[in-house]
Formats: structure tokens, sequence, C-alpha cells
């Protein structure tokens, strides 16, 4: 069986969506499958290049730009109609407008299966620009033999989904927690440094949606022993920075930067429980929960519409979900986890086994190739 994975970027670029693809080529690629990735290059104006390097091939295209985060990379096209006769199964992953209009070029027999990540969080010209494009994605929808997608309540609220229910399956992501490599004199260093502090933290991109910007009002009226750490980079960074001052939160609130690879898992088993408060339906899964839930972390995660986020965090059990913003109750059910060991030796039991029953890397690759198998 040849796969070919279309994909918006690919590592050495890192992002929920790139991770999914490398753990799947990563997995797939045996003595009886082959899978391949077709994909914009992350950086501007870098030549098209077929990199062989990993076992399988990558055909990474050349990008003249990128707007409303769509990179502009018409060689996909080409690329397509060249190589689309070659593979069995082409695996669409979506939301991309590149790979969405690269489709139309797919020839030969090969049987297309779409892949929805996200509902998109459209406002102001997006919003415009959707009611143009939404019909030509739905028809990829349409063509596609099957449909995967995260979480049954993003396959349930999504509005791109609401007519293809009946071929939409559901595979949620899953990880490997043996690639997080512990190193016991930084946890211990990093446990040292907040001394006498409950630690909660936060990974990810510096971006509106991603809400943590209430982690720091928050800040003001948890208990004072609570220390909230945020790891991450992006364009919001000053406006944080701004709102700690404001807030007088500066000994409660620190913006880590950025965290590398080889400490994330330090930080996850050093931290007492893990934050996240987006606000977005363009957070659709949220992995860096199931990254802390591998560690036995609780959460206190959010309920957002047309998001699988809050079924990934189930409330009451592996933690809290609360409503996007709402600092009082943030802060309330912060504390009340802080302060009842037995609430919290709960939650993080149960946080423990939901990851081992529902999130490994094993059962959604066993998943996939069950669809993949019923595809062809």
């Amino acid at each position: 069986m040849k796969i070919l994975q279309v994909s918006k970027y690919y590592p050495p670029f890192f992002g929920g969506l790139e991770k999914v693809v490398y753990d799947i080529c990563e997995a797939i690629n045996t003595d009886t499958v082959s899978c391949d990735v077709l994909c914009s290059h992350h950086e501007n104006l870098q030549p098209s290049s077929n990199e062989s390097d990993r076992g399988y091939t990558v055909y990474r295209q050349k990008t003249y730009g990128k707007a409303l985060s769509t990179a502009f990379s018409p060689g996909m096209l080409y690329r397509l109609w060249k190589i689309s006769p070659d593979y069995d199964i082409i695996h669409i992953h979506l939301p991309n407008p590149m790979a969405n209009l690269a489709a139309f070029f797919i020839r030969g027999n090969a049987k297309i299966v779409a892949h929805w990540h996200c509902d998109a969080d459209l406002t102001g010209l997006k919003k415009w620009i959707a009611r143009l494009y939404n019909p030509i994605q739905d028809r990829l929808l349409a063509r596609a033999r099957t449909i995967i997608t995260t979480s049954p309540k993003l396959k349930a609220e999504s509005i791109y989904l609401q007519n293809h229910q009946e071929k939409t399956e559901v595979v949620p992501i899953g990880i490997n927690p043996r690639e997080f490599l512990i190193n016991d004199d930084e946890v211990a260093s990093i446990r040292k440094t907040y001394a006498g502090k409950k630690i909660m933290f936060s990974l990810g991109r510096l971006v509106t949606y991603k809400g943590f910007d209430a982690l720091i009002q928050a800040a003001t009226q948890v208990n004072d022993d609570i220390v909230f750490l945020i790891g991450g980079i992006g364009p919001e960074h000053d406006n944080l920075q701004s709102l700690i001052t404001e807030h007088n939160v500066q000994d409660k609130v620190i913006l880590l930067g950025k965290v590398p690879f080889s400490s994330i898992g330090n930080y996850y088993k050093a931290c007492d429980a893990f934050c996240f408060p987006s606000v977005s339906c363009s957070e659709a899964f949220g992995v860096v929960q199931i990254e802390a839930m591998s560690f036995g972390k609780p959460i206190i995660g959010t309920k957002v519409k047309q998001s699988g986020v809050d079924w990934v965090n189930v409330d009451g059990e592996t933690g809290y979900n609360i409503k996007p913003r709402q600092i009082d109750d943030i802060a309330s059910a912060i504390n009340r986890l802080m302060t009842d060991a037995n609430l919290y030796k709960t939650f993080s039991e149960n946080a423990a086994q939901r990851f081992h029953n529902e999130f490994t890397l094993a059962k959604s690759i066993n998943s996939l190739s069950d669809i993949y198998q019923q595809t062809i």
C-alpha cells in the first residue's frame, strides 16, 4: 500500500498538525506500507526539494509568500498532479486551502482520505473569504472516501462536517510519552527554583486564542503558594508581559520563553497541574493536554464550542473545564484542586488512566491503519 500525506508544512517545522503527520509517517512506514509527504516549505522562497533521508520521501514545495495563515505554494498543484498516480491513498490534512486546491489535480485511482483537524475561527476578512472558499472545501469533503476527525465532540459540532457525518470516523491523536527524556537533575532544579510553590504549567504559542491573558488575571485571585509557568514564544509576548506588570503578579506568573524539547518533559514532571485556557475553536484538541496527562497531571481547561478540548479533559474526572476567560471560576478551580489532596490524587490517577486508555500513539496508528485497509 502506498500513501501520500498532504500537509501544510513538515518538520523541522513542528506545529500541532505537523507533529500528527510526522508521527503517522514515522510509525506507519513498514515493509508492506510506504508513506510519503507533500507539503509547502515553511520558509518563504526556499527552493523545492525531494528529501529521502528518513526512509520515505518528503516533497517540499517552494513557498512564495503567506497570507491569512495560508502558504502560497503553486508547485503543490503540479507536484500532486505528477505523483498522484503512484499512490493508493492520498491523505489530505485540513483545513489547508493550498492542499484543497491541489486535490483537484489528483489523477489515477487513488482514494482520498480527508483529515479534519479544526474549524476556523473566522472574523473580518477571513469570514468574507470563507464564503467563497467553503464550497470548494465542501466539494473535497464530499469527494473523500473517508473523513477523519480527532474527537466525537468535534465530529458532532463542526459546521463543516454536518453534511458528512456518516463517513466521518473519529481517531483521537496519540503520542508516545517515551519521546520525553527525563533529566531528574533538571526536574529537581525546577522544583528548587519554585520551592514551596504549587506549579501550574502551560505550554503553547503566545497568541490570543490560547487565552494566557486569563491565567494572568486569575493569578490575582489564586492562593499565594501557586505560581504559573508559561512556556512558549509568539506575537503576544509583550502584551502578556505588560499585563503581568499591570496586575503586579511578576512573582506569580513567569514567561519562560521557548522551552527546548529536551526540557519539556522535565517541566511536565516538575509541575503539579497543567493549565490549558484556550478560548477559540482554532484549538480543536490540545495535544499538550494529553502530554501532561501522560505524566498524571490534572488539567485546568476550557469549554470551547466546535472543539474537542473539553472532551480530551473530562470535567470532574481528569480536571476541570471552565468557560473561556471566566477569571473567577478559573481561580476557584485552581484553588480547589491545589488545596484538596484527595481530589488531586483522584484527578491525577484518572488523567494517567485516560491517557493510557485513549491517547497512545499505538492506538491511534492502529485505528488509522484499519481505516486505510477499509478505504482501499
